[in-house]
């Protein structure tokens, strides 16, 4: 993808190509396969209608991208911070990618797909989750202080660490036996 001023892409598939430099323009209805994305510099680019698949995105810079019905699949995410990404009309969802030590805190992320992803170290502190898709998702030390995950999907999910009593999980659904660890905070013994 060449750096141009206000490069526009449409309905084009990227394959397997590396970004160096840093990238710019607009990006509808694009599929980028297989591509390094790691360390790339997206600030200000607007992808939307797009997918990524089997892309490796990690360490990349957001910073003021616009991400619109962006799907990631089978990606690697590492240390993305998305809060900052452009907030209005954001909508992304990932499906089996790793998106560990990822930052969503305070996003608006509401009806928003994490199915069977690894997410590791991530920070979902404050995020308004609810209807969220969490199920089958790995979620080993990620935050979830304060977050609103009413009826939000767990179902098969493992390793999280919710307070019941900082966050809102009214109408949410979790599978047995990993719900149990919902009651930690409580100090309670179970036989």
């Amino acid at each position: 993808m060449a750096n141009h001023n206000e490069n526009i892409l449409i309905g084009e598939t990227v394959e397997k190509i590396s970004a160096d430099g840093e990238l710019c323009g607009v990006y509808e209805e694009c599929r980028f396969v297989s591509c390094d994305f790691s360390g790339a510099n997206f600030s200000g680019i607007t992808f939307r209608d797009c997918v990524f698949e089997t892309c490796d995105l990690s360490n990349a810079n957001f910073s003021g991208v616009a991400l619109q019905d962006v799907v990631f699949k089978e990606s690697r995410l590492l240390g993305i911070d998305f809060t900052v990404c452009r907030p209005i009309l954001i909508e992304f969802s990932f499906e089996r990618s790793i998106l560990s030590y990822t930052r969503f805190s305070g996003m608006n992320l509401k009806n928003t797909r994490f199915t069977e992803c690894v997410i590791v170290g991530a920070d979902f502190t404050d995020a308004k989750l609810e209807r969220a898709d969490f199920s089958k998702t790995k979620l080993e030390d990620s935050l979830f202080d304060g977050a609103d995950l009413k009826k939000s999907d767990f179902r098969e999910a493992s390793g999280y660490k919710i307070n019941p009593w900082v966050s809102q999980i009214r109408g949410a659904k979790f599978s047995y036996p990993e719900v149990l660890s919902m009651l930690e905070p409580f100090g309670i013994e179970i036989s």
